[in-house]
């Protein structure tokens, strides 16, 4: 009789031959995936050898055939300090459906004791139910099945609209200068609304630590910690993270008072990632956006997605240059390992997940 399957913590020694088995899954070159591996957890200052990487199943050939990963970040709950741990990547392979193997990695994420709070986001269809056949619940917040579409290059997004509504090119080119015009002089005001230096960057300055400890997006008591090491690891921990990811910084003279970091989503659009300021400053939120929107607009982008996770976040979305649409809702499962006493003081953001899902 052969073995069975056998489950266990994902470990170094399986990086290469895992990475070939998520590139047969999911797609993306092997190489893509083994750096993906090194940014989860090498360069990931809240990972230490006490928490897993994950999990795999082998066969009894040795071939990898299921697999979940555990990305921890630190977080702030009800006031303290705790773990959140993030799944991504759940995967079996198609020769071993329907055999239970999700449900066994599944439940290692699970039962794991370090985390506090467990999080699957962004997930597939498949990926959904199985966490909430485990007992994860799903988050059901308004912002879920709301963005904004914060528009850059007006002219390439009203020529693109009129080639999809089948008119004539210089009917789209002319609707294209003619917004473009309009909406010049409401991007001029907004950004010389206030004294504020606003500059795209690359890292983080040591000297700015205590400043992004102050800087928040509401007055919620649980929510993921920022500081200037998790941030450089987040957004530029990695050469793709990198080249994928766009942070702006606003500073009051030598002080940093916010910042907003957005994620090149495909050749057309970038989706708003996160935005904190002193004291959840609404003004500073949105001349950060505007920043965004200027920058995006010299890479020729059409747009921004922006969802309005926290009334900072809904004030500071430029009306006068945005388009609201509903849609499908973002998947958000979570297991606090204490219940929360009260649920509305927990502040959920898109990106709470953004490393998981890449």
């Amino acid at each position: 009789m052969s073995r069975p399957p056998a489950l266990r913590a994902f470990q170094e020694n399986d990086f290469k031959d895992t990475a070939r088995f998520l590139s047969s899954i999911f797609g993306e070159d092997a190489s893509r995936w083994q750096s993906w591996f090194a940014h989860w957890w090498r360069a990931n200052p809240a990972w230490n050898e006490s928490i897993p990487r994950g999990w795999l199943v082998r066969s009894a050939g040795g071939k990898p055939i299921a697999f979940t990963a555990n990305i921890p970040f630190r977080y702030v709950i009800e006031g303290k300090p705790g773990l959140c741990c993030v799944t991504g990547s759940t995967s079996v392979d198609a020769a071993w459906r329907r055999q239970g193997l999700a449900a066994m990695v599944g439940k290692a994420f699970l039962d794991q004791p370090q985390a506090d709070l467990l999080l699957g986001i962004d997930s597939s269809h498949a990926a959904y139910r199985l966490w909430q056949a485990l007992g994860m619940k799903s988050l059901e917040r308004r912002w879920q099945q709301i963005n904004y579409r914060v528009i850059a290059d007006a002219a390439a997004l009203t020529t693109r609209l009129a080639a999809t509504a089948h008119l004539p090119k210089f009917v789209g080119a002319v609707a294209g200068r003619c917004a473009a015009a309009l909406m010049l002089p409401i991007t001029i005001a907004a950004e010389r609304s206030r004294t504020l230096a606003i500059d795209k960057v690359d890292r983080f300055l040591p000297q700015d630590g205590d400043a992004l400890e102050s800087c928040v997006a509401s007055d919620a008591s649980t929510y993921a910690c920022r500081d200037a090491r998790t941030l450089d690891w987040l957004y530029f921990g990695s050469p793709y993270v990198r080249g994928t990811r766009a942070v702006f910084v606003a500073r009051s003279g030598p002080q940093l008072v916010g910042y907003l970091a957005m994620k090149r989503r495909d050749p057309h659009s970038y989706g708003l990632l996160e935005c904190r300021t002193k004291n959840a400053d609404r003004d500073i939120a949105r001349e950060l956006i505007f920043a965004a929107r200027a920058f995006a607009q010299q890479q020729q982008v059409r747009y921004i997605v922006a969802r309005p996770y926290t009334p900072m976040i809904t004030f500071a979305i430029p009306r006068a240059v945005s388009i609201r649409l509903n849609g499908p809702k973002v998947t958000y499962c979570y297991q606090f390992r204490t219940p929360l006493k009260d649920e509305s003081g927990w502040e959920t953001s898109p990106s709470d997940g953004d490393v998981s899902v890449n």
